[in-house]
């Protein structure tokens, strides 16, 4: 299978190299199905989650790129399990001293409304509450500076 160049990539070594470029076929399969049809189940999407979330976790660069492109799989339409997970994910993604404060804010911005249409729903699931609450207090303090500082 054929991955563009400009897909997250990243060497170390060649044990690395062979575990990396996994990784980057599934991200960029899950991408490319995403994009072409709903019609993924939740545990293929799970699955291609998981993939992106054992990338930063090699690789806290990535966030920005993973934090972006999984907002949309993740939103307030999405089925419980990919709420859950990504209300985990985001608070995760604010909490981890991996990530540099000032990516955070750059970051903080563009969850604020997914979070919030998150809070919205009604009878939402209360981990995905949990998860937007925790995500929510490790923002709040960025989103504070990004205004008055």
């Amino acid at each position: 299978m054929h991955v563009p160049r400009n897909f997250p990539r990243r060497r170390i070594s060649c044990i690395d190299v062979s575990i990396d470029d996994k990784l980057r076929s599934q991200l960029y399969q899950g991408h490319k199905k995403a994009m072409a049809a709903s019609g993924n189940s939740v545990t293929d999407q799970l699955a291609q989650l998981d993939a992106a979330r054992s990338l930063v976790l090699g690789d806290a660069a990535f966030y920005p790129q993973i934090v972006q492109g999984i907002l949309p799989i993740i939103g307030a339409k999405a089925q419980l399990e990919l709420r859950r997970w990504g209300a985990d994910f985001l608070a995760e993604t604010f909490a981890t001293p991996a990530l540099p404060n000032q990516q955070k804010e750059q970051l903080s911005l563009l969850v604020l409304q997914p979070l919030l249409e998150l809070l919205e729903i009604p009878g939402e699931d209360a981990g995905v509450l949990k998860s937007v609450v925790q995500a929510a207090a490790s923002i709040y303090p960025l989103v504070f500076r990004h205004m008055y500082v």
